[in-house]
């Protein structure tokens, strides 16, 4: 009982409250966004063979997986922190901030796929993570302020954003 009374003084997120409606509809309208811009982009396999790489990449089964994963969790993030009600006009503050920081995350992010599979955009491609993760990294410390487990969401995402990044760099450099 004393743990709630902190957790609603100090304005955070209690553990209880974490899988609301908001949750999971920030989580499935982000990862219904990265499907969508996937299946009109369509298929990369195109492109990694004509890089000459498709021997030393990840199964593409395993990295679409795991991208919609990624979307899927920073959306729920984003759905848990925006729609919260704690913490009055400071901890406002840093939500929305963090939201602004979200959107400005995710829409680099969804134009990555495009750009490098349809338009064959190599390196601008390559900015667009650049932007997704600096971007993602502000978030994450912005909604910090708001709910700790924000952090390990918002980091697992950022992980998968630099690993892409470090893919597509080394394929490009090794070509």
């Amino acid at each position: 009982m004393a743990e709630q009374a902190e957790s609603l003084a100090s304005g955070r997120l209690r553990p209880g409250r974490i899988l609301t409606p908001g949750t999971w509809i920030g989580g499935i309208a982000v990862t219904a966004a990265a499907a969508g811009t996937r299946l009109w982009a369509g298929s990369p396999v195109a492109l990694i063979h004509s890089l000459g790489r498709a021997d030393t990449l990840p199964p593409l089964w395993l990295m679409g997986l795991l991208w919609l994963t990624a979307f899927f969790l920073f959306g729920c993030t984003a759905g848990t922190v925006l729609t919260g009600r704690t913490g009055g006009p400071v901890l406002s503050a840093w939500r929305f901030r963090g939201g602004m920081y979200f959107l400005l995350s995710v829409m680099p992010a969804l134009m990555w796929y495009p750009l490098l599979f349809s338009a064959s955009l190599l390196w601008l491609s390559l900015v667009c993570l650049c932007v997704s993760a600096g971007c993602a990294a502000v978030c994450g410390l912005c909604w910090l302020r708001v709910s700790r487990l924000s952090l390990v969401t918002v980091g697992l995402y950022l992980f998968w954003t630099v690993f892409l990044f470090f893919l597509q760099l080394f394929t490009l450099l090794a070509r």
